[in-house]
């Protein structure tokens, strides 16, 4: 990349130019402004999920290039490939909640509206189809979603849930093809309430519905039947779920015993005929079912919450207990899988782990492999292919690996090492099996993430995929507050680099050549966190974090390396937050969380010596709330609870004789006062009081016989509920509740009672979800509020709306994501008389926007990473004429950008 100079008053930097790709540009391209983290970092390929079909198998994998979308895999690198992008170009279709159909695969996937479909493959394009969309199913729009049930040869059995104009849980059934496709429900009756437990068995699904029947179904309505009442076999049990062999069923069944729930076992034939209850009858859990050839065979807790393995063929004379215990220790069994007419399983306790087998009899059950594999997780993901039970476990240096077992010692090996940082995770099996061979993901949450296979002779794999490069790590979190700041004409930046753990200082100079001022060291050498607080002149002051052994610290930078000193080094476990600028002191919070005496109010000059507690909590002396230190007339002020649980407002000059209490409210509680309000409107200080029920509005002018209390006529604030205020021009601006059932919205305020209105008279829903986030330019307050047709709940329909502080002058600015969707702008920030946020597309995903007030001037800024992933600005800062945001691109990562503004 070649650079090129940009300027700022007063800052010159040496850019780069992106390599992007061509879109609708509104103003100067966005530029890097330095590269400081060049690590390379590959592209996590997130396989969700692996599942057999005729020929190979099938998976979900995402790729730069595709985005989430299906593959399939005939065991060779050569025949591994993309089998349909469902969303074209880097459109996420995230196939999930895969259930196989005889040598098929259905599976649901999402598009950009949120809404799913139902799909079915065979592994090939052409038999790769759409059978169900769920929009048809809610033309008014919301959120379609297919539960998936239970697959058979003959189809898949799922619910549909969308959510407008109402909800539904209809049962379905798909044969496999688009007429086939069909609600069971309501053309079956009792099928209107849940369904569960669904289990195959001789080309029939039986499944449980409320009521506590089982019913058996070939996937037509005529074919749908009620077969068992489990409530009456079990002489009033509640049906939780069941098992079932080739001749019975076998009931869970919960009721309620002197008081207390508890569980029991039933058997009956698969006529619903000779119903027994097992064992001693009553446990408080009946868990780990597995009905397999030899009868069926659980865990159970028992009153003394002890566990207990139990194997039964339905008969009393055929119902035992089985060991838990090998060698004095005891073991808890996992996952049960059958294999050869043995039933196998992963046996753990807190000193080991080994392969358990069982043939149903206490003397047939023992362990396969003993302490001379040392492991210390596992074994998980049992499953059978060919003649072996393959397995996971984790490693005594706690890697996971891949084994498999014949069913004896000698037979068991290990058959590859993974990088799996854990066992779990995906929205499905993330192994499969065809024709002998075994298809596992590994790598699973790291740019290493690949699909494998076992070589032929089952001992060793080899990786079906390639991990894709992505390019470089980037120097910043995601999420990042206070990582850089403008001093002295250069840009300073805490970001991670090469081989080190914590993030050091960087300065970017005028001629663009960054370089380190600052590294943290000793304990601080493996933490992160150190952020900017605050400014004191031409100078920045951060803090580093206080974990475990780390103390806190407050250090002062010119920007120079030399000039970077420490101010002080506070104890461990002391959080400090809530730096404000008040004169020409800097105020702090020192929450110290193991002694709470050892809080209090801090401030600093800039200088070591001028750096100390103002005032110590003692139950007398002030603690300020957290959020809640404003700066008025050169002054610190800030709301503290009082011994008595009551609330204060005080007043800081920084000294300890100088910190005085205003006024006391000793109507207020604490308990219920959880919402931080103290903020400046015009020349006055703006607050809330909580008492038990109810908030009273407040004015101050800064003493306390100008600290007054004024009535509202119109609506009552319920206690708790009051937000942080909003300075419109003088005109005070809040969102609140104003009674039990209204709808959280925004509220003007003047000072007097007759000013006290909803700027949304009428209002029958909520309309924001997060009042603090907001910006004020040209007479207007920015804010994120529900769509002027939503119907969601928080956060489902949220978008871009201005407020001109008069009832009835509030208005939704445009739709930037049109449907049930929300944009969900964020980051305001105001610049002249425009405001640069954040927010999310289908097309473009959560990119630059800014806005006049204007649905003409609302408009995309730049399109920093195309595509619907989105490059996710943060940190939105003015320095000088252009605005800087942390953001990542495919080439760098996340680092810092810049884009010049009006």
């Amino acid at each position: 990349m070649t650079p090129r100079s940009f300027i700022i008053p007063g800052l010159a930097f040496a850019a780069s130019m992106l390599p992007l790709q061509a879109v609708a540009q509104v103003g100067p391209a966005a530029q890097l402004v330095a590269d400081l983290n060049r690590t390379p970092a590959g592209h996590d390929a997130q396989i969700q999920w692996v599942m057999p079909v005729q020929g190979g198998v099938v998976f979900a994998m995402k790729t730069i290039a595709q985005g989430h979308e299906l593959w399939f895999s005939d065991g060779t690198t050569g025949g591994t490939r993309l089998l349909m992008d469902i969303e074209p170009g880097q459109g996420n279709s995230y196939p999930m909640r895969p259930v196989q159909v005889g040598e098929k695969v259905a599976f649901v996937t999402e598009d950009a509206s949120q809404m799913e479909k139902l799909w079915i493959t065979d592994g090939t394009a052409a038999g790769t189809v759409m059978l169900l969309d769920t929009a048809a199913l809610s033309p008014e729009g919301g959120t379609g979603e297919i539960q998936m049930q239970g697959g058979m040869a003959g189809g898949v059995f799922f619910r549909v849930r969308y959510e407008n104009p109402g909800v539904s849980y209809a049962l379905w059934f798909s044969n496999g093809t688009v007429a086939g496709t069909q609600a069971l429900s309501p053309l079956v009756p009792g099928l209107e309430s849940g369904a569960y437990s669904f289990r195959e068995r001789d080309g029939q699904m039986y499944f449980g519905v409320e009521g506590d029947r089982i019913f058996c179904s070939d996937g037509t309505a005529a074919g749908t039947t009620s077969i068992v009442d489990a409530g009456a076999l079990t002489d009033g049990g509640s049906l939780i779920s069941f098992e079932m062999t080739d001749s019975r069923f076998y009931l869970r069944v919960g009721r309620s015993y002197q008081g207390d729930s508890v569980e029991e076992l039933w058997t009956c034939t698969r006529q619903g005929t000779d119903a027994v209850r097992i064992g001693s009858g009553i446990w408080w859990e009946v868990d780990e079912m597995k009905a397999w050839e030899q009868g069926l065979t659980f865990v159970v807790v028992t009153e003394s919450l002890s566990r207990q393995f139990w194997h039964t063929d339905g008969t009393p004379a055929g119902t035992h207990q089985l060991p838990m215990m090998h060698k004095k220790v005891q073991f808890t069994p996992g996952e049960l899988v059958e294999m050869d007419r043995f039933l196998y399983f992963g046996g753990y306790s807190e000193r080991s782990h080994m392969l358990w087998r069982t043939d149903g009899t206490p003397e047939g059950t023992r362990p396969v492999t003993g302490p001379r594999i040392r492991t210390v997780g596992g074994p998980v993901h049992l499953q059978v292919a060919g003649s072996y039970l393959y397995y996971q476990q984790q490693g005594a240096d706690t890697r996971w690996e891949m084994w498999r077992s014949d069913g004896t010692a000698r037979g068991t090996k290990r058959v590859s090492r993974m990088k799996d940082y854990h066992a779990f995770g995906g929205s499905g099996p993330l192994y499969a099996t065809w024709q002998d061979r075994f298809f596992f993901a590994a790598g699973r949450g790291t740019p290493e993430n690949a699909l494998w296979i076992t070589k032929p002779k089952g001992v060793g794999a080899l990786p079906l995929t390639t991990p894709e490069p992505g390019g470089n790590m980037g120097a910043f979190d995601s999420g990042w507050k206070g990582s850089y700041e403008a001093v002295n004409g250069s840009i300073l930046a805490f970001a991670y680099s090469e081989g080190y753990s914590s993030p050091k200082l960087w300065r970017v100079s005028e001629d663009g050549s960054p370089r380190v001022i600052w590294k943290p060291r000793g304990l601080l050498a493996s933490t992160g966190g150190n952020y900017f607080a605050a400014k004191l002149g031409e100078k920045a002051l951060f803090t580093t974090p206080s974990l475990n052994l780390a103390p806190a610290e407050v250090w002062i930078t010119d920007g120079t390396a030399k000039g970077t000193k420490r101010l002080v080094r506070h104890t461990q476990y002391q959080e400090l937050s809530d730096f404000t600028v008040a004169g020409d002191l800097l105020y702090y919070r020192v929450n110290d969380l193991t002694d709470p005496l050892k809080s209090g109010l801090w401030r600093t000059d800039g200088t070591a010596a001028g750096t100390a507690q103002v005032v110590a909590w003692d139950f007398t002396r002030p603690q300020a709330r957290p959020g809640e230190l404003v700066a008025f007339n050169g002054m610190l002020y800030f709301m503290s609870g009082m011994a008595s649980g009551s609330l204060a407002l005080w007043r800081s000059d920084g000294t300890e004789e100088g910190t005085e209490r205003v006024k006391q409210f000793p109507q207020a509680s604490t308990s219920t006062n959880t919402r931080r309000s103290l903020a400046v409107i015009g020349d006055q200080l703006a607050f809330s009081v909580g008492g038990i029920y109810y908030e009273q509005l407040w004015r101050s002018d800064g003493t306390e016989a100008g600290t007054v209390s004024y009535g509202n006529p119109y609506v009552t604030f319920l206690a708790g509920n009051v937000s942080l205020s909003v300075d419109l021009d003088g005109l005070q601006l809040f969102a609140a509740m104003g009674s039990f059932g209204a709808p959280f919205q925004w509220y003007r305020s003047d000072g007097t009672p007759q000013g006290v209105q909803p700027l949304i008279p009428d209002l029958s829903r909520y309309h924001t979800d997060s009042p603090g986030d907001t910006a004020v330019t040209g007479g207007l307050m920015f804010y994120r509020g529900a769509k002027d047709e939503g119907w969601g709940s928080v956060g489902s329909d949220l978008e871009l709306w201005v407020a001109n502080g008069s009832v009835g002058g509030s208005r939704q600015v445009k739709d930037i994501r049109p449907g049930s969707r929300s944009s969900s702008p964020a980051n305001f920030i105001a610049v002249g008389n425009v405001v640069y946020f954040t927010a999310e597309t289908d097309e473009h995903g959560r990119e630059l926007w800014k806005s006049d007030g204007t649905e003409a001037g609302t408009v995309l800024v730049w399109d920093l990473l195309p595509g619907p992933e989105g490059s996710a600005p943060q940190e939105l800062k003015l320095l000088g004429d252009k605005l800087y945001f942390t953001a990542t691109s495919l080439a760098t990562g996340r680092e810092l950008f810049s884009v010049a503004v009006e």
